[in-house]
């Protein structure tokens, strides 16, 4: 197995090695001239800066566009929050008003005509039939 490995990163560099060479050729790069105007390892250095370069702004862009994405998810749901909180208080002061006691006696006033009682009768049935067979199965009667 440890030669196969090898012998995969030899082929590679050797691939490698004829692609740095034909990069040299075309940029006339003679390393063995004294007239040569940049080096091959330098070249080399320089390739590998922009390729390096080339990444590292597309990670920066990449991670830019997430953020923008990401806050603009937030905005939606803090927007979404204010509307519910607006509809919470809504409904909040829709119950409150239908509850009022004022509400029904303006109602039964003035849509049904009724008129306020001045007083309330009240029965009681203690000791009879009806409120023994009314009281609540734990044993006690109001």
């Amino acid at each position: 197995m440890p030669r196969q490995t090898n012998s995969y990163f030899r082929s590679r560099s050797k691939h490698t090695a004829s692609f740095i060479g034909l990069l040299l050729k075309k940029f006339q790069i003679n390393s063995g001239a004294r007239s040569e105007l940049i080096s091959p390892r330098l070249f080399l250095l320089g390739v590998v800066m922009v390729i390096l370069g080339a990444a590292l702004c597309t990670q920066i862009v990449a991670r830019q566009v997430e953020e923008a994405r990401l806050e603009f998810q937030v905005n939606q749901i803090r927007q979404q929050n204010l509307e519910l909180r607006m509809q919470v208080h809504q409904k909040q002061s829709d119950v409150t008003r239908l509850q009022s006691l004022d509400r029904i006696r303006q109602i039964a006033v003035v849509e049904l005509g009724m008129e306020p009682a001045a007083s309330v009768p009240v029965v009681r049935l203690t000791g009879s039939q009806w409120a023994q067979q009314l009281a609540p199965q734990g044993g006690g009667s109001r």
